[in-house]
């Protein structure tokens, strides 16, 4: 600990909500506090951690929250927010503020902060063809007497129509907006062009929604990809990867090591 810290006066850990508590016990016991009443011959050190606890409740990476907390709340630790949102629209934020002002999350009462956006992005507005504003954050239902009702619950729709009722529905909106609305030209100040194809992106939970919404897109007329579809251990890259690691762990073995010469790495 001495050693790195004597080489390392600064560390960061960016974010940092993904960090489980072994990882956690580790940075702290190195850089952080938890041995400093060890004596004068102690180097000092500076950790700093840059995260957000909201994404933690995801659990994403072994993530925990209670490790996050721990670490925020501890009795050495000084809180600092980032209170710019140099990414979003201020229309955006504005709505997410209105419906989220007082909102907390998880069972650790995590309050949403508000932020502001910075003024070279005030101008930044998304509008239909004739000057209207579109509103920032919408929130849509799919409903009607063409959803398929569940056989016993009138009052019920199956999972899989109340699926492709949206997806449609998301695809014709996304129509409507190709075709009516305007953004900011970032090549031209102060000036608007029409929405693209290219400029729309849709968020999705599982892999599983991808295809289905690309087709529907597509049977509207709208060119659509699916960008990181596929599982990275799948891809042709992690081939060429397992190639040159088994080479390295057995560099004896003729087979690894001409399997790793017709890798990426060697040709």
């Amino acid at each position: 600990c001495q050693a790195l810290r004597q080489r390392y006066r600064i560390a960061l850990i960016d974010e940092f909500q993904d960090t489980d508590p072994v990882q956690w016990a580790i940075f702290d016991t190195v850089f952080g506090q938890a041995d400093a009443d060890a004596g004068d011959d102690v180097t000092a050190t500076t950790l700093v951690l840059v995260g957000d606890p909201k994404q933690a409740i995801y659990a994403f990476r072994g993530a925990n929250i209670h490790t996050y907390i721990q670490a925020a709340h501890s009795p050495d630790t000084r809180l600092t927010g980032l209170g710019v949102n140099w990414r979003s629209d201020p229309a955006v934020l504005r709505a997410t503020q209105t419906l989220l002002s007082g909102v907390t999350f998880g069972s650790d009462n995590i309050r949403f902060q508000p932020v502001t956006a910075p003024r070279e992005h005030e101008d930044r507005t998304f509008t239909t063809t004739d000057g209207t504003p579109i509103p920032a954050l919408s929130v849509r239902l799919a409903i009607g007497p063409n959803m398929v009702r569940d056989k016993n619950h009138d009052h019920l729709s199956t999972a899989a129509s109340g699926e492709g009722a949206i997806h449609r529905e998301l695809a014709t909106h996304i129509r409507d907006l190709l075709e009516t609305a305007t953004i900011p030209d970032e090549n031209r100040s102060g000036k608007t062009r029409a929405l693209q194809p290219d400029d729309v992106a849709v968020l999705i939970a599982a892999k599983r929604e991808a295809p289905v919404i690309r087709d529907a897109l597509m049977a509207l007329g709208i060119p659509a990809v699916i960008a990181r579809g596929e599982d990275v251990l799948e891809s042709e890259a992690s081939t060429h990867f397992h190639r040159l690691l088994a080479a390295v762990a057995r560099p004896a073995d003729v087979r690894r090591a001409r399997a790793a010469g017709l890798s990426w790495f060697f040709g």
